[in-house]
């Protein structure tokens, strides 16, 4: 079909006015980078909280993140909480009973000493999963409920955990903490049906969540600068940027789309060494102070229920 001249005089002067246009050397022919506004966040804890989770320190978690490099372990890591990250004990008064006969008194709010987790080389193998994402509807989201957990396993299941070695999907269902007296804080849980292996490397993906009305959420600002490439200009965020990059591009791999990513970390579980060689240094401690013989023991009481049968687990001797 041919172009009637009319027709083709107008489309001709619509090229020669956009090229005198573009050729002006105005500004507005210039793109600017596009720029995220982190004013809200505190870069002088960027080294101890993740802070692709504004409201909690330690979330999400189990989180990579919360580790170092370690060649001495099984897994190549180690677990590193540093001290002002971790949870604040507050004051307790706890009164006596058979279980604490002097009762517990504390006075004081603490921070809760990492000390112990630091000594693994990853985390537990029936770690549920926690995260934050304000106005999140799981429902509209789609994610598996624990009534229905094979959702979790689906081409297109917007929560998903992945074995980064196997790229197996794990089962598991997704619950919105109910205890929670602040909606605004809320916090998502995701629990696995089955333990995740020892000493394996997961990523998890939170993927198109949605709100209520069904509208895609808005990730949080940091999460959303490494997802789009948008530079922080901060040093103590950017560097972190190639590890995102690689766990971005790893996901590609495995068939998850950078931009429809709302959320997404890794974790490691630790391996069985490390899970283990304490209580079993204990173990064989004690056989070999009782070499081969069983141990000898006296019952002197037996602490009686309510109904009057005997408590075992209250024996004294």
């Amino acid at each position: 079909m041919s172009i009637k001249l009319p027709a083709l005089g107008l489309l001709a002067s619509a090229f020669l006015l956009h090229g005198c246009l573009g050729s002006s050397g105005s500004s507005s022919s210039t793109s600017v980078p596009e720029t995220v506004d982190l004013s809200g966040f505190d870069p002088a804890t960027a080294d101890t909280c993740d802070q692709t989770v504004a409201d909690y320190c330690l979330f999400p978690f189990p989180n990579n993140f919360f580790t170092q490099t370690d060649s001495a372990t099984a897994t190549g890591l180690r677990v590193n909480f540093a001290a002002e990250a971790m949870p604040v004990a507050q004051p307790v008064s706890i009164p006596p009973s058979q279980l604490a006969p002097q009762g517990v008194q504390t006075s004081e709010a603490k921070a809760i000493d990492p000390a112990e987790w630091n000594r693994n080389d990853g985390f537990s193998p029936g770690s549920m999963l926690m995260a934050q994402l304000p106005g999140i509807d799981l429902q509209q989201t789609g994610a598996a409920p624990i009534t229905d957990i094979a959702q979790s396993l689906a081409a297109d299941a917007p929560i998903l955990v992945i074995n980064a070695d196997t790229g197996e999907r794990q089962l598991l269902w997704a619950e919105l903490d109910a205890n929670a007296t602040d909606p605004a804080r809320q916090a998502l849980i995701i629990r696995p049906a089955e333990n995740f292996s020892e000493g394996q490397r997961y990523i998890a993906v939170i993927r198109q969540a949605r709100n209520a009305d069904g509208e895609l959420l808005e990730p949080n600002l940091l999460f959303r600068a490494y997802r789009d490439g948008i530079d922080t200009g901060e040093s103590v965020y950017e560097q972190r940027r190639p590890a995102m990059d690689a766990l971005f591009a790893e996901l590609e791999g495995h068939g998850v789309a950078r931009s429809e990513l709302t959320l997404a970390w890794d974790f490691t579980i630790a391996s069985q060494q490390s899970l283990t060689e304490r209580l079993l240094t204990i173990r064989d401690d004690a056989f070999d102070r009782l070499g081969g013989q069983a141990p000898v023991f006296t019952i002197d009481e037996v602490d009686l229920a309510i109904d009057g049968s005997p408590r075992g687990q209250l024996s004294r001797g």
